[in-house]
């Protein structure tokens, strides 16, 4: 193996505690197997005795196959975390400590249901709220909330022999998420009873178990003497200190890891944990900082956005490769598909491709046009957009309104589309809670759309003999089922949809019921996404185009199912699912504000997640990054932050420049080369990795260019001369600047009269005007100028209800809404689409 310097130190790291921050695309891997090589073969350390883990199934095949191309690595252990977990557990059982066991497959559901019945028995009438929203609690949901809650250490039972430094560690379940930690109380109960665990729980039953028995824990430290943990930058708490018994007190704990790539906040990984690893076991640090993946411009790009971040180590990201890679498209629905096509079409394979979102709400566009250009892909973590349920609940009240709409047409539903649209009725009855029995949905889908019934109708007539509770919200949903089957064929359907939306309460049930704030605004994100289709169609339209895409899909898997039609395709995913992962071309579609902006939070590591995330998508690419930015006060202020335009274009000159010879530049260019390196310090790439011929030819033009400036007295010529000083590329190598044949420079005078005139370095000059960045609001979304003027008592008008007097605002996931009372009622409107015009006073 051939290794860097800083890869060299590290694979020779010996005894002592160890942290390495590897930035992306650093060959870490690499070098952990180097180093395991050196200690077997150089200091002469049984495998047995070393231990490497890692975080998925995936990295740990990956490690044990490279490992095993050197036969003396033979019996080192690569264990996940889980799997570590569990061989302590399993310990613990033959040792006599525990009885606890794996439970079977889909215990953890079972346990689910049985908690849930139980607590829907101990509840009184007078808690019916409370009862629907437990019957309405989805597994998934649920499993997702006590997952993170275990991760944190947040649990809701502790021994009581369990020391008082592990007990300070534990905190009570997070009751923000809807009824979650009733149901978590409870389920862990009767797992305890049982006697089981489950994925989740084998890491903290491992910390648990090493942490009362010290018996146990002498036993398993006294299996390895030499510990590396990978993808240190993902630990959460329970993970952190289970590893902190395992190896704490070992010969050599390594962490590896780029806090800069801690993206998992959500389920407990902070970047507080491998910052601070060196303090902790007083460690020593190195760092990886050359990147092995990406060109020169996109490093530059990435290495400027990701330092704007404060919570982080201090490190550079380095380039390895020539070229610029950066592509910059104007913002357009659908752009990202566009872009892949184009790629395409210039000789990419569709698997080359990936197209990465922040959130899967971005897919409803760039899947529509695919669809409709037959491109195939592949969308990972994720049903296709309109499969999603937030939006097949829509479509089912779009279809409910369609209904209504033909039967006072007078035309007669086929027996066919009368069960799909009661099928539907039913579906949706209680999304949100209308606190609606069963056998109120039946009766309610037996009396709709008979004898020119509309369902809406029937609705607010079956509201008539219900209680308050269960009236209103029937009600409400009856009298805007009219309004919508009204508006089917208004253009644009946005409005009326988030009209629709905002009246029913189906934002706000879906951030409420959600197991944490990111999946309840992801969610609520699918409605604005389904809105955003309806931009240039009716609602009618809306749902005949997703019909019509639908089977395309349906027609396409038919054809996959037959063995038909397996070809190449394009990726689409998420940036928290490409960590790791890299492509040929990668595609950041909605590089805007109201995508990628810090989140305010008292927690500044948390606050900063957003451009680690960005940072992430960003260093995916291993030769072209196709950024979809927006307009002037639209674009990320991550990319505004770093002048971004600029680090392009000078890059795209730098590439240009460096694809010729450099005995064929000017003075002119050569000047420029030699800024554009200053400025971006890329001297360690010129020297380390840069053709040696180009790099011999560079320096000899920068070298000789000075001596024909040595005469030059004026300010020009001595900036110029300072920005041709090789005294920082000989930091980094030894000067080889082989033998500089004379050159005239007959551009020479006229560059340093250009200079001297202020004209001449227009295109490096830092003092460029500053972006403009956008207002954001508390949410960090672009602030809509209506909303961020509007407060209680304020007087608007609304093209369709006319004046009206705001009584509140409020944020609800990502959406800004009000509540206005208007002469013919109050109404609950999204400020961004409600299109409001604020009165004076």
């Amino acid at each position: 193996m051939e290794f860097t310097v800083e890869q060299r130190r590290i694979v020779e790291h010996g005894e002592g505690h160890a942290l390495v921050f590897a930035v992306a695309g650093s060959g870490k891997t690499t070098t952990l197997v180097g180093r395991v090589r050196h200690l077997v073969r150089q200091r002469g350390v049984r495998p047995s005795r070393i231990l490497t883990t890692t975080f998925t199934r995936e990295a740990g095949r990956s490690l044990r196959e490279k490992l095993a191309e050197y036969p003396e690595c033979a019996g080192v252990e690569t264990l996940t975390l889980h799997a570590l977990a569990t061989r302590i557990v399993d310990r613990a059982r033959t040792m006599g400590l525990t009885d606890l066991v794996i439970g079977e497959e889909h215990f953890s559901q079972r346990l689910f249901s049985e908690a849930r019945k139980q607590l829907l028995a101990e509840l009184t009438e007078d808690e019916r709220e409370v009862a629907f929203r437990l019957r309405q609690m989805a597994f998934k949901d649920f499993d997702t909330y006590i997952g993170i809650q275990k991760g944190n250490l947040r649990l809701p039972y502790v021994p009581h022999d369990l020391p008082p430094e592990a007990t300070a560690l534990v905190q009570s379940p997070d009751t923000g998420a809807d009824l979650y930690a009733r149901v978590y109380e409870r389920h862990d109960e009767l797992r305890r009873r049982e006697g089981k665990l489950d994925f989740d729980d084998l890491i903290v039953a491992a910390w648990m178990l090493m942490s009362r028995f010290p018996a146990l824990r002498q036993d398993v430290c006294a299996l390895w003497d030499y510990v590396s943990v990978d993808e240190f930058q993902d630990v959460n708490l329970a993970q952190s200190e289970m590893m902190h018994l395992v190896a704490g007190a070992c010969r050599s704990y390594m962490a590896i890891g780029d806090d800069d790539q801690t993206i998992y906040q959500w389920r407990g990984a902070h970047p507080r944990f491998i910052l601070g690893f060196a303090k902790r076991y007083g460690a020593r640090e190195y760092t990886l900082p050359a990147n092995f993946r990406c060109p020169l411009g996109v490093i530059a790009l990435a290495d400027r956005v990701i330092g704007e971040n404060r919570v982080r180590a201090p490190k550079r990201l380095r380039a390895t490769r020539e070229g610029s890679g950066v592509y910059l498209h104007d913002a357009r629905a659908g752009e990202g598909a566009r872009v892949a096509m184009e790629a395409i079409a210039e000789g990419h394979s569709p698997e080359d491709i990936v197209i990465l979102l922040r959130t899967y709400a971005q897919s409803a566009e760039i899947e529509q046009v695919l669809l409709e250009e037959q491109v195939p892909y592949r969308l990972i973590g994720a049903a296709p957009f309109y499969r999603r349920a937030e939006v097949t609940t829509l479509l089912a009240y779009i279809e409910l309104a369609l209904a209504d709409l033909d039967t006072l047409a007078s035309r007669a539903l086929s027996t066919e589309r009368r069960e799909r649209v009661q099928a539907h009725w039913k579906s949706v009855a209680n999304r949100p809670s209308r606190y609606l029995r069963m056998a109120d949905i039946e009766r309610v889908a037996r009396e709709a759309w008979r004898s020119g019934r509309t369902l809406a109708a029937t609705l607010e007539a079956f509201a008539e003999g219900q209680p308050g509770h269960v009236a209103k919200p029937v009600a409400l949903l009856g009298t805007w089922l009219g309004f919508l089957t009204e508006d089917l064929g208004t253009t644009p359907g946005r409005d009326v949809l988030l009209d629709f939306v905002s009246a029913i309460g189906y934002r706000d049930y879906l951030v409420s019921t959600a197991p944490t704030t990111e999946f309840g605004q992801e969610r609520a994100g699918m409605v604005d996404a389904l809105a955003e289709m309806a931009q240039t169609r009716s609602l009618g339209e809306l749902v005949t185009h997703l019909a019509q895409l639908h089977e395309q899909v349906r027609y396409e898997e038919s054809l996959r199912q037959r063995g038909v039609g397996d070809v190449p395709r394009v990726t689409i995913m998420t940036a928290f699912r490409a960590k790791g992962l890299e492509w040929p071309v990668v595609i950041i579609p909605d590089c805007t504000a109201a995508i990628y902006s810090s989140k305010p939070h008292g927690d500044p590591a948390a606050a900063e997640e957003e451009r680690r995330v960005f940072y992430v998508a960003l260093t995916r690419a291993r030769q072209e990054l196709h950024l979809i930015v927006g307009g002037e006060d639209d674009t990320t202020r991550f990319l505004e932050d770093v002048g971004h335009e600029r680090v392009v274009q000078q890059h795209d000159r730098l590439a240009g420049l460096l694809s010729r010879a450099p005995e064929s530049w000017t003075a002119g260019d050569t000047v420029e080369a030699a800024e554009l390196l200053r400025r971006y310090e890329h001297e360690a790439f010129v020297q380390q990795w840069l053709r040696p011929e180009t790099r011999r030819s560079l320096l000899a033009g920068f070298q000789g260019l000075k001596s024909a400036l040595a005469a030059q007295t004026d300010p020009a010529a001595e900036e110029v001369r300072r920005a041709l000083d090789l005294r920082r590329y000989a930091a980094h190598g030894p000067l080889e600047t082989g033998e500089e044949k004379a050159r005239s420079w007959t551009d020479l005078d006229a560059m340093l009269a250009a200079r001297q005139a202020g004209n001449g370095d227009a295109g490096v000059k830092d003092g460029s005007t500053a972006a403009k960045h956008p207002q954001v609001d508390a949410l960090g979304r672009s602030a809509s100028p209506s909303g961020a003027a509007l407060a209680p008592g304020d007087r608007v008008r609304h093209a369709r209800f006319g004046v009206g007097e705001v009584l509140q605002v409020q944020a609800l996931g990502a959406q800004t809404e009000a509540l206005i009372r208007f002469e013919g009622g109050t109404k609950r409107m999204a400020l961004e689409f409600a299109r409001l015009e604020k009165l004076a006073p």
